[in-house]
């Protein structure tokens, strides 16, 4: 059964701190996709009807607008680098924000659309999340076994077991 946990998370400089609502930590993500093969990253896809929001001086939640994101869009197989966060947070289909610090170069978050995945949705970086709050360890987390591999080059199919060509483990 899915979990959906709240968590918080930041970049390693804390001046984007957030939390993340419907995290699923039954399905950590590796993609092969050129973006996140280069980051390393790991994710964790969010629950279609939750979302991501950034923590104020005072831990309030507000939407995610900030002079601290700056993002690369991914359109389609084109990249439009370094692009100021959009402030109503509209992602075009087949389109997704890559959001990162632009203090410390922190990746935290991923928006985007994408039909056959529902729509829109987000990922975020499970290396930016606080995991040992909820009792939970990075290596408990990264386990083969518990890694889905996304074929985001050619079929955006997924599967477990092994990671797909120019994936990694």
């Amino acid at each position: 059964m899915a979990e959906g946990y709240t968590v918080q998370g930041s970049c390693l400089c804390k001046s984007i701190q957030f939390v993340a609502k419907g995290v699923d930590f039954s399905n950590i993500l590796r993609c092969n996709c050129s973006i996140c093969e280069r980051l390393g990253r790991t994710s964790v896809r969010l629950k279609s009807q939750n979302r991501i929001f950034l923590l104020d001086e005072d831990k309030k939640e507000t939407p995610v607008d900030t002079e601290n994101i700056h993002s690369f869009v991914a359109r389609g197989y084109s990249l439009v680098p370094f692009v100021p966060f959009p402030e109503k947070r509209v992602v075009g289909e087949d389109e997704s924000y890559h959001c990162f610090c632009k203090k410390c170069g922190t990746h935290v978050f991923t928006l985007f659309f994408y039909k056959p995945m529902g729509g829109h949705s987000s990922t975020v970086n499970v290396c930016a999340l606080d995991v040992e709050s909820i009792g939970k360890s990075m290596k408990e987390l990264t386990r083969i076994e518990n890694m889905t591999y996304v074929d985001g080059r050619e079929t955006f199919g997924s599967r477990k077991g092994e990671p797909w060509d120019f994936g990694s483990w």
